[in-house]
């Protein structure tokens, strides 16, 4: 079974999270943000940082499970959406990483106000989740691909080692082709 490790820490921010970024972002193909589903008559507008990528956004998923976030359709009295979550799908370059640095400035992408820029940032590698964060839950996981990433990560935060994953199976569940154009 592959470890993962959870980040036991607050949260990572400033210089240090730029810096995880350019670590996940060099690594990765693609990266996601989720846009909730929301029941409301006038739901609140998405964040900057959604704003600022719509232009490279290449997929849009609507699934009811995503990394830590379950299905909890069943829970829910309305029939109004099928899917709960909205996975955007953005390709992982040094234009899309440079928008996320200078939009948020912490892994869990809030403003100093708690203000969401985006939700529950994931990257991936050949289609596969190797970095996930739930930004309400204060939740981040991180599935190292080398030796060397496990190292580099404690210099950014504070992590805990895990043979035991929130949910064993994300990283087979939530597995994804990205149509990047």
């Amino acid at each position: 079974m592959q470890g993962c490790y959870y980040l036991v820490s607050e949260n990572i921010c400033g210089n240090n999270f730029r810096q995880l970024l350019d670590l996940l972002g060099a690594n990765a193909d693609f990266f996601t943000m989720n846009n909730h589903y929301c029941n409301i008559k006038n739901p609140p507008p998405l964040g900057r940082l959604f704003n600022a990528l719509a232009p490279f956004r290449t997929d849009t998923l609507r699934v009811s499970d995503w990394y830590c976030n379950y299905d909890m359709s069943q829970y829910y009295m309305d029939d109004v959406a099928e899917y709960r979550i909205e996975v955007q799908v953005y390709p992982s370059n040094s234009t899309t990483l440079d928008i996320i640095k200078s939009t948020c400035g912490n892994i869990y992408l809030f403003s100093h106000w708690l203000i969401p820029h985006g939700e529950d940032l994931c990257f991936f590698k050949d289609g596969q989740l190797f970095m996930g964060t739930v930004s309400h839950e204060r939740i981040c996981g991180i599935y190292p691909l080398t030796k060397a990433m496990s190292q580099k990560l404690q210099m950014y935060g504070e992590w805990e080692y895990s043979t035991h994953n929130f949910d064993v199976n994300d990283t087979n569940r939530i597995k994804y082709s990205p149509r990047l154009h």
